[in-house]
């Protein structure tokens, strides 16, 4: 149960991490025009 609770919340921040890369990369291609 606990075991599967964290996994879920690890799956959760991969995808909040990777938003947060989208953006960082969106922002960068920003930067360079």
């Amino acid at each position: 149960m606990i075991k599967k609770f964290i996994v879920k919340n690890i799956n959760d921040l991969d995808e909040v991490s990777s938003k947060i890369l989208e953006h960082n990369n969106k922002y960068k291609k920003f930067a360079f025009w």
